[in-house]
Order: C-alpha cells, then structure tokens, then sequence
C-alpha cells in the first residue's frame, strides 16, 4: 500500500534492526492523513521515534531513496528533508495553541488558580473559554497525545484540571478521601459550628451531593459510596436538604468566597442552578398592588 503527504509517497516499515525506514516515491496526496495517523501512533507507542524527529537523529528514523535508476539525476535530499519538516510538523502543536497554553500557565502561575468564563477581564475570560474547549477536546477523545503531554507537565492545578476531564469522578473521589480524614480525626460531620475552613468547605460540599444534576446512575452511585464510608454519613444522605438547607449553603458559601456561586466551577453549579430557579420563581409570583 502507498501512503503519502502532500507531495510524496511513503511508507513505513519496521526491519529486523529494529528500525523504522521511510521510503520515498510516488506521490499519493490523498493517503497524507493516514500516514500523519500511522506516525502520530507510532510516535504515541515508541517515545524514541518521537524524539528522533524532534531531534533530526538518523537513529530511529532512516530515509531510501527508492526511485528507479533511471531516474536518479536528481538529488533526493530536497524531498528528504521536505518529509523530515512534516513528520516534524505532525509532533508538535501549532504555535497558536503553544501561545494559548503559555498563556494559561502564565496567568495560573500569577493567579494561583484558573482562570473562569465569566471574569470581568478579557484576557482571563478568554483563557477560561479556551480551557473549557480543550476540556471537550480531552472528553471526545480528539486531543492529540503531544497536547496531553503538555497538560500533564505543566502547574498542578492545570494538571488537576486535566485529571478532572479524564476521570469525571476524580474530584469526588479526592473529597471523599478528605472527608474520610476529617471523619477519622474527628469522628463527626463536618459542620457550620466549626469554624475550620476545611469543615465549613466539606459540610458545603456534602450538601450540595443531593442538589447535582447527575445522571439517576451516578447519583446513585455516589450516594451509595458517601453512605457506606460512615454510619453518620448515611443518615446525613437518608435526608434531602430542605429549601431552608440550601438557602443557608447558599449564604455560608458567599461568606467564605466573597462572591455567588459559579456554573464556570462544577462543584458550584448546583448552588447556582439553585439560585436561578429561585429568580425564575420569584419572576412568576404576581405583582404586588
């Protein structure tokens, strides 16, 4: 089978020296994309291939000139060298996404934290829509492997964030393992009568465990875990929170943060789907004479 970039055919082999040969020939144009596939796999499965062609190192990569011999007048090193930019090319992010991503650790390693949607700066608000687009782009399984390498060496709360689009659980997982902690030092449920930051921000999180909007299976999945993690933990969850619950989750969370809950933050969109529907309740109640 012929496979081809742009403007020249190759294809791939493996020989028993272990090396990958890349041969030259006739042009195929549309067969690029399946190469630029078959090397990107190549490179995912064999991290020295990748570090050849960063590299430009003979080692793993081997250029023949297969051409006839009566059509060697030519030299093939501009068609060598053509190939060698391109599979190149296909290992690195373009320089617009490198500046996107430069640009989100800048302002994480300033900040300390991420940047949302909805921030009154431009900047942070577009780093917040760029970030929210490759956490689709991880989700759909149409991020690159040399993107996710840049994602899993980069600030820890970047990292964490990616950790998030790859397991959606993670983070409920991470709380469960904090309020396991606090379950064992203190053998009671996290609440507002202690003033422990670290109480006032798991007792917040455990109420909202019952307002997500989750799929019926993974609420009860979670539910079901919170439960059997501690006797107190399954009569907390054997009750939903009253109207009266969730308006006080809603007032400590703007004492703590200094500001209302946010759809940009997963762990506060409940709060926040709470509060819009209490204005669109409060929109429909007729008018005062």
């Amino acid at each position: 089978e012929t496979i081809a970039p742009a403007a020249v055919s190759q294809h791939v082999q493996r020989g028993t020296s272990k090396r990958w040969s890349v041969f030259a020939g006739s042009t195929s144009r549309h067969m690029g994309k399946q190469l630029d596939r078959f090397m990107l796999a190549l490179a995912q499965a064999d991290s020295r291939l990748e570090q050849a062609l960063q590299q430009g190192c003979p080692g793993r990569v081997r250029f023949v000139d297969a051409r006839d011999e009566l059509d060697m007048g030519s030299s093939p090193m501009p068609i060598i060298e053509s190939v060698q930019l391109h599979l190149e090319s296909l290992l690195q992010p373009n320089q617009e996404w490198m500046g996107r991503f430069k640009a989100l650790e800048q302002f994480v390693e300033q900040e300390q934290r991420l940047p949302t949607q909805i921030a009154t700066s431009k900047h942070e608000a577009s780093l917040g829509r760029w970030l929210k687009g490759q956490g689709i782009s991880v989700r759909s399984g149409s991020m690159s492997p040399q993107k996710k390498k840049y994602f899993n060496m980069t600030h820890q709360l970047i990292r964490f964030r990616f950790t998030e689009w790859l397991d959606p659980d993670f983070t409920f997982h991470e709380r469960c393992k904090e309020l396991a902690a606090f379950l064992s030092r203190h053998n009671a449920l996290p609440g507002k009568a202690n003033h422990d930051k670290e109480s006032q921000f798991l007792a917040a999180w455990l109420r909202n465990q019952h307002a997500q909007r989750l799929s019926p299976a993974v609420y009860k999945r979670r539910i079901k875990h919170l439960k059997g993690m501690h006797p107190l933990l399954a009569e907390r969850l054997a009750r939903r929170p009253s109207w009266r619950q969730t308006f006080r989750a809603v007032q400590e969370f703007v004492r703590i943060h200094g500001r209302v809950p946010s759809n940009a933050v997963d762990e506060e969109k409940q709060l926040r789907r709470w509060m819009a529907t209490q204005r669109d309740n409060f929109a429909r109640l007729p008018p005062r004479h």
